[in-house]
Parts: C-alpha cells; sequence; structure tokens
C-alpha cells in the first residue's frame, strides 16, 4: 500500500516536470536557414546558407561554361559572400560570372589558378582577398567588376590572362609584383578611374592596349626591363605626366619613343630616371563645363601597406550672364583597409586631407575593410561630432552607415569589434504562431546580429533586389508577448533596407517582414537617394533612432528568467507539498499502528 502510495507521487513529480519543460519550450522561437549543398568538383564540395557559399574540399573545381553553368546559377543574384577553403586549388571558368551581388572573395593560399570569366560582371564585388598561393589569373578573370577600387595582388603570381581586369572602372590603382612574366592584352583597358599604376612585372614590352582608355592615368612606375610598349598601349592616355623608369638612358628615350606611338603628345622629358618618392601618392585634376556650369574634380590616391585611400573632391559653380554663383562642394573618400594602422591613415585624410571643402560640407567615407577585423575606439573619439557620413562593408557581406555627427565620445581604450557590427539574415521558412499573429501571411526573414552595440549605427541589409520598393518592417521578439515593430523603412532600388538603430543584442531575435497590413506606406523611412521623389530633403534630419534588444540575465530574457523562476518555485511548492503528504502519512501509519498495538495488549 505504501509503495503504491510513493509511486504515484512519483509519477506526479514527473508529470509537473514534464508540463514545466513543456511551458518553457514555448517561450523559445524556432529559427531555421535554407540550405543548400552539392559537388563542383571532384573531392570538392559547395554550400549555400544566408547569404554566403562557401567552397571546400580537395583539389580543383569544375570548369564551366554557358551550356552548362555552375550549380549555383540559378541562385546567383542571393549570393554576397564567397569563402573558397584550403584545400580547393582553382576557381573554375565562369565559376561566378554575373554574380551580381557579389560584395566580397576571400580565396584560400591553396587557390592557384582563377578560371577564365570566374568574377567577370561581378559588379558589386569590392572585397577581394587573394590567396598568397596564387600563380595565374585567367582571361577576363574580373571583367566589369565596376566597384574593385584596389586589388593586392600576391607577390608569387606569374600570369595576369588579357583582360584580366578589363573596365573596372571604379579601380584607383594597381601594383603588379615583380614574379609576373606573363601580361596579357588589353589587361587595365577603360579601366577609367585608374590613376597610378606600378608594373613590376620581368617583361620586356608593355602588352598591347594595356592601358588603353584609362583617360585619369597620371603616373606610372616600369620595371627596368620594359623598354618598348606595343600597339595602343596608352591610346587615350591624355594625363600621363610621368613614367618613373629606373633602366638606362638609352633604354628611357626608347621606351619615350615607343609610348609616342600610342601618345604622341608624350616627351622624352616625361620619363623620370629616379624613385618615385612620393610612392603610392598621385594626384590627378579635371576640370569641364556643362550647361553653364564649371565642375571641377581633383582626385587624389594614396597607398601604403595598411591602405588604400582615394579622396574625390568636386565643386560645381554656376555662371549665368558672367554672373558666378556660389560655390557647391562635395567630397567623396574611398577607403580598403588592409590592416588596423589603415584606419588611423583614413582619420588623419578626414581631418587633415588636402581638400578644402565649405563649412557644414558632408564628408562621405566609404571604407570596405579586407584584413581588418576592429575599430579602436579611439578612432570613433577622433571622428565624433564630425560632419561625416561613414559607410562600412565587411567580409562578410555586412553593412552599415555610422553618422558621425550623432557619435558620443567612448572608452578611448575601447575596441569594437567589427564582427558586433555584423549580421545574419535568413528565410523565415517556418513562422511561429507568435509571427504569424503580427505579420500575417507575409513574406519574413530572421535576423541576428553577431555581436551587441550601444552607440548610433545604420545597419544596411540587403533584402534581394527582387524586393525593391517595398515596405520592410523590422520587429525584435519579446518573450511572452511576440513580436514588436521597431521601424519601418522603403527598400531602395537595389533591395537594401537601412533600419538607425541606438542599440542592438546579439541574443535578440530580430524579424524583418515586407508589406505588413497593418504597416503604411506613409508611416515608411524613405531610402536618401529616393529623398527628392517625395519632394522632402529635410525629412532625414527628423528620423528618430530606436533602442533595440531584449535585456538579458543568465542568458534568458528577464521574462523567460521570471517564468523559470516562477516554475522553480511552484517545482519546490508541489514537491514540499508531496513530502509534508508523505511524512503526514506516515505518522498517521504509525500513529494508527501504535493504536491497534494498545488495544492488543
Amino acid at each position: 500500500m505504501r509503495e503504491k502510495q510513493i509511486h504515484n507521487h512519483m509519477r506526479r513529480l514527473l508529470g509537473t516536470l514534464l508540463l514545466a519543460a513543456l511551458i518553457a519550450t514555448l517561450f523559445v522561437p524556432c529559427v531555421s536557414a535554407a540550405n543548400q549543398s552539392g559537388e563542383c568538383g571532384v573531392g570538392v564540395k559547395w554550400s549555400f546558407e544566408g547569404n554566403t557559399l562557401t567552397v571546400s574540399g580537395t583539389g580543383a573545381m569544375t570548369n564551366y561554361t554557358e551550356q552548362t553553368p555552375a550549380p549555383w546559377h540559378d541562385f546567383r543574384e542571393d549570393i554576397r559572400v564567397l569563402i573558397v577553403q584550403d584545400g580547393v586549388s582553382s576557381v573554375g571558368d565562369l565559376a561566378f560570372y554575373d554574380c551580381k551581388n557579389l560584395v566580397s572573395v576571400m580565396l584560400a593560399d591553396t587557390v592557384k589558378t582563377i578560371g577564365y570569366y570566374s568574377f567577370a560582371e561581378c559588379k558589386r564585388l569590392k572585397i577581394l582577398s587573394l590567396g598568397q598561393g596564387l600563380d595565374t589569373i585567367g582571361r577576363s578573370a574580373f571583367e566589369y567588376c565596376e566597384s574593385l577600387q584596389s586589388v593586392r595582388l600576391p607577390s608569387f603570381l606569374r600570369t595576369i590572362g588579357e583582360r584580366a581586369f578589363y573596365r573596372c572602372a571604379g579601380l584607383r590603382t594597381v601594383t603588379v609584383p615583380a614574379s609576373v612574366s606573363t601580361l596579357g592584352v588589353k589587361v587595365f583597358a577603360y579601366c577609367t578611374g585608374l590613376i597610378s599604376a606600378e608594373i613590376n612585372a620581368s617583361i620586356s614590352k608593355l602588352p598591347a592596349a594595356c592601358f588603353y582608355g584609362c583617360e585619369k592615368l597620371t603616373e606610372l612606375t616600369l620595371s627596368s626591363t620594359v623598354t618598348k610598349t606595343d600597339g595602343h598601349a596608352f591610346y587615350d592616355c591624355e594625363n600621363i605626366s610621368k613614367i618613373y623608369f629606373s633602366g638606362s638612358i638609352t633604354d628611357g628615350e626608347q621606351l619615350a619613343d615607343s609610348v609616342q606611338d600610342s601618345l604622341p603628345s608624350f616627351s622624352d622629358s616625361q620619363i623620370v630616371y629616379e624613385t618615385n618618392t612620393e610612392k603610392g601618392k598621385t594626384e590627378v585634376k579635371d576640370v569641364d563645363i556643362k550647361d553653364d556650369t564649371v565642375v571641377s574634380e581633383t582626385v587624389t590616391v594614396n597607398k601604403t601597406d595598411n591602405s588604400t585611400i582615394s579622396t574625390t573632391v568636386t565643386s560645381k559653380i554656376e555662371v549665368q550672364d558672367s554672373v558666378v554663383g556660389e560655390t557647391q562642394t562635395t567630397v567623396k573618400i574611398e577607403a580598403v583597409i588592409e590592416k588596423e594602422e589603415g584606419w588611423k591613415e583614413l582619420v588623419d585624410e578626414i581631418k587633415e586631407g588636402t581638400y578644402k571643402a565649405d563649412e557644414g560640407t558632408k564628408v562621405q567615407v566609404d571604407v570596405s575593410l579586407n584584413d581588418s577585423k576592429e575599430i579602436t575606439g579611439s578612432t570613433l573619439n577622433d571622428l565624433a561630432g564630425k560632419d561625416v557620413n561613414l559607410t562600412i562593408d565587411m567580409k562578410d557581406g555586412s553593412s552599415v552607415k555610422i553618422d558621425c555627427e550623432r557619435l558620443e565620445k567612448i572608452d578611448e581604450e575601447a575596441k569594437i569589434e567589427v564582427t558586433a557590427l555584423s549580421y545574419q539574415l535568413v528565410e523565415n521558412e517556418n513562422p511561429t504562431k507568435h509571427h504569424i499573429k503580427t505579420i500575417g501571411d507575409a513574406k519574413s526573414f530572421l535576423l541576428s546580429f553577431d555581436g551587441s552595440s550601444e552607440f548610433d549605427f545604420s545597419p544596411r541589409i540587403y533584402v534581394g533586389r527582387s524586393y525593391a520598393y517595398q515596405i520592410a518592417s523590422l520587429y525584435q521578439y519579446i518573450p511572452g508577448r511576440g513580436l514588436s515593430l521597431l521601424q519601418s523603412v522603403k527598400l531602395d532600388k537595389d533591395g537594401y533596407a537601412t533600419y538607425y538603430l541606438r542599440s542592438t543584442k546579439s541574443t535578440t531575435q530580430y524579424l524583418i517582414a515586407l508589406n505588413v497590413k497593418d504597416v503604411s506606406e506613409e508611416s515608411a523611412i524613405i531610402p536618401e537617394d529616393m529623398a527628392a521623389d517625395y519632394g522632402n530633403m529635410m525629412y532625414y534630419e527628423t528620423i528618430q533612432y530606436v533602442q533595440t534588444g531584449v535585456r538579458m540575465f543568465m542568458g534568458l530574457s528577464l521574462f523567460q528568467f521570471s517564468i523559470a523562476v516562477g516554475l522553480v518555485m511552484v517545482f519546490l511548492f508541489i514537491a514540499v507539498g508531496i513530502v509534508m503528504s508523505v511524512l503526514y502519512r506516515k505518522k498517521k501509519l504509525e500513529l494508527y499502528y501504535q493504536q491497534l498495538k494498545e488495544r492488543n495488549s
């Protein structure tokens, strides 16, 4: 009898624990991510998750053709990051051709060959990390990669195929290492933004049309082995003022004669027989008149081991009936940061640059982070309060904007990990009941931040070009309450949603939903490049940055912690009740047996 009672109590206790576990799971949201994978070579595999395509294994990738494209061809516009891991020896022909939204490429040191047209037409590619083992860049490998600003070619590279960087309009400077023995024709043709180049290659003749159409090319450094140029090597390069040449005067005169074949205005006096004392720093000026407006543009490029920084100052002056109007000046700085020290060089350029901007001129700074992984507190302090818009593109495809005028001073020794500003976005394939209750059947994505931030910044999140101009509402999940609306914005023409946040937390689950019925278009923030269409340029002064992030304690939200404490209290109450009940029954039985014994005696 007594054993049966104890057994019943144990069953009740087990049931209570199972009920508590079931209740607790109701407060933990479900997260899912789209995942695709397959083979792309013998011993080589690929996988796609979120916005990142990863190639792994051992061996060479398959070479693809227009008739037999890569297995990710149908969703190539969704790829923003490519990681080729150790063991893979090549990037196949046409492997990533026309991946329009690819912004970051990281190749392992084991990659020896980049096939022809591998990254051609990747017009948004900005961050390119080439492995040190790279031997060959194939024909047209980076053709029409218009957003590339700087390329660090590895020191053991041997071959650069024809048209490898053809029409890379954003390329400002390039250095070809001495290890290169083969340079193809038209390799830098129509790189219309190219200002300086250094060709240290072990070649005797500059290939045909090498710099054809590089209209801003100002300074060039050639190795002592180059004594001739092939046909039209410098066609339409009217801005060339100096060619640094370390060879003999006789070879230099021969070189000058050869250059004159494609650039008749070039003279022997433009050959400089000395080392470039300002190596890496070049300036070019241009003045044009368009419809009674004088447009003056000055571009300065400075390349070091830590960074490549390009500053463009554009001044416009309207002249009507001999009356000169006010000067309108815009300043844009583009930087590729290779090492942490590059941040200091960028700050120096912003604070002490050669440009002269009118007071009140907003400085637009676009930064691509190649190897640098953090921003020091001193860097942000140096920019705090300045009229600077800072946009940072990271290797993982994340992009954020910081209005430095809003920045407040922080701990001088603090180091803000770049990963704290990074985020992951995946399609919400299995909406929970909390999601459906708030957003209905709206298309949605799960958003998470890799770290926590405590200052104003604007994540620029790529949702998808096919969703351009739709309303994207940002929510955060609050356990026990469901989704809470934070902010709504209109996607820009490229499919990016820019939110204005005061803080984020890595432990908070965020959600982006498109065209939610309860959200009106009038309440959405309009993208900056579309503000003129709405006739309200002052709108951005009224933007409110929102505080986000659910407060946590011991890894749980305060609500979850309260529920957990409540469940523990209930459990203890039940356990104490069971123990008291058992003791009471035991005492009662002892009393009963004692009375029975007294009667029998």
